[in-house]
């Protein structure tokens, strides 16, 4: 079961987001930075579900990945986000016996 468009769905409605890991930084870019990354990280994932759903694990996988990589790059390891894409990950992983992974 996939739980990341849900948790972004929440975070939106209650005003959060990735702002609030760089409170600290002055750059007049960096909230948009922040927010770009967000969001092309939540377009992946978003088409790894849909993936994962049309049964074409393949791709599922490399969109869940391609979501992982933009979290653990710009947010930092504290983020929910990244725990929520390890288990999309086991998602595909299990719907495709590869249990060993």
């Amino acid at each position: 079961m996939y739980y990341f468009t849900y948790f972004y769905v929440f975070f939106s409605l209650v005003g959060c987001s990735s702002n609030l890991f760089l409170q600290g930084n002055s750059h007049p870019k960096s909230k948009l930075y922040a927010n770009e990354n967000f969001a092309r990280s939540s377009h992946y994932n978003n088409e790894a579900i849909k993936y994962e759903k049309l049964g074409e694990y393949e791709k599922a996988l490399e969109y869940n990945q391609k979501s992982l990589a933009i979290n653990l790059k710009y947010f930092p390891k504290e983020y929910g986000a990244i725990s929520i894409n390890y288990d999309n990950i086991g998602v595909v992983y299990t719907a495709t016996s590869q249990y060993d992974k």
